[in-house]
């Protein structure tokens, strides 16, 4: 019971000092020492703010993309998806992520840029992996093939050029970044072009300034 207790107190403590941090990320940057003064803020002692992130802002970030990959799969979940087409479930999970991410999306410009840094690539492939790998999950994929793996770097590609457009767009309800996510999905020289990263195996820093859809 109590040890019930204690990692219930643990998780809320957690979820709480991750909102407190991503408020003051905007101001002061995706860094440790935001995650010091999130802690300060809630007068938290340093030894339990290092048990709660190890690994100190690294861990902030996998926390929230882990969270939100949950949050998109309850909404998700809520939609009729059976009744639409493939492109259809894929076009929602990717649009879901994304809605979600508006309301820090200042805070999400920042982390983006913080796994840009060569010391931090290497988290991006397994927390882009795990939310297309939702996406494909709830869209109905039962590969077990080279499919299953073709699908979800595809998808990939898809998901970041659409997350960057999303980060400059100012469109009304980010209505152009809807419209660039059709055009993405329906674009099967992007796809074959994802393809072939995979086959030169291309560091995520350079993917993204493959994919990146301004001059």
């Amino acid at each position: 019971m109590t040890a019930s207790v204690t990692m219930d107190e643990s998780a809320a403590l957690k979820a709480k000092l991750l909102d407190a941090f991503l408020d003051l990320v905007p101001e002061k940057g995706w860094s440790q020492n935001t995650l010091t003064h999130a802690a300060q803020h809630l007068e938290l002692e340093e030894g339990l703010v290092w048990a709660l992130f190890p690994e100190g802002e690294k861990n902030a970030l996998t926390t929230w993309s882990r969270l939100l990959d949950q949050q998109m799969e309850d909404k998700l979940s809520a939609l009729d998806l059976a009744s639409m087409k493939i492109r259809e479930r894929i076009f929602w999970g990717v649009r879901t992520r994304l809605t979600l991410l508006t309301p820090r999306k200042q805070a999400a410009s920042l982390a983006f840029r913080f796994l840009l840094d060569p010391r931090h690539t290497f988290m991006a492939t397994p927390l882009i992996y795990d939310t297309v790998h939702v996406m494909w999950t709830l869209a109905g994929d039962t590969s077990t093939d080279y499919n299953f793996y073709t699908k979800r770097l595809l998808l990939s590609g898809v998901y970041i050029s659409t997350f960057i457009y999303w980060l400059r767009d100012t469109s009304p309800e980010h209505h152009n970044t809807w419209k660039f996510l059709e055009n993405r999905i329906d674009n099967v020289l992007s796809l074959h072009k994802i393809k072939s990263f995979a086959k030169e195996g291309l560091p995520f820093s350079k993917i993204v300034k493959s994919l990146w859809p301004f001059p």
